[in-house]
């Protein structure tokens, strides 16, 4: 993608504006700087970055993320080479409500734990003569 240019992924429209190198305490960063917009949706500025740490031969890619109810969008700086820059758009679709129903279950399990339940004792009285206490021997204990 070269800077201006605007890519349609899905119903998002990407748009890169830039590209800029940052010297920071213990790394050397490219940044992009990235337009996302939707039907709907206020344009954001998503800022993935590519690091290179000072004590390191790699580099490490910051993802940027932008994170909804129906889906979240990442987008990977890959890497740049003259005008050109590289970058990745990924799209989960309902990853939100993973955590949700995670909390919901954890919340549910805690009132469970900590609330009275409703507990009743049933008492079974067998007649006197019966030795044998098996199902069949006594139904109206059922």
């Amino acid at each position: 993608v070269k800077p201006g240019a605007v890519e349609q992924v899905g119903k998002y429209a990407v748009r890169l504006d830039g590209l800029e190198e940052l010297n920071e305490a213990n790394y050397m960063a490219g940044e992009a700087r990235i337009g996302v917009s939707a039907p709907g949706m206020d344009e954001i500025i998503l800022r993935p970055q590519r690091r290179q740490y000072d004590k390191s031969s790699k580099f490490n890619s910051e993802v940027a993320v932008h994170t909804g109810l129906v889906e979240d969008v990442y987008i990977i700086l890959a890497g740049w080479q003259n005008e050109t820059v590289h970058i990745e758009v990924l799209i989960n679709p309902l990853l939100l409500w993973i955590w949700i129903g995670g909390i919901a279950m954890s919340v549910g399990s805690l009132m469970c734990l900590v609330t009275p339940g409703r507990r009743r004792s049933i008492e079974v009285v067998l007649p006197a003569d019966t030795t044998d206490v098996s199902p069949t021997a006594c139904p109206e204990a059922l």
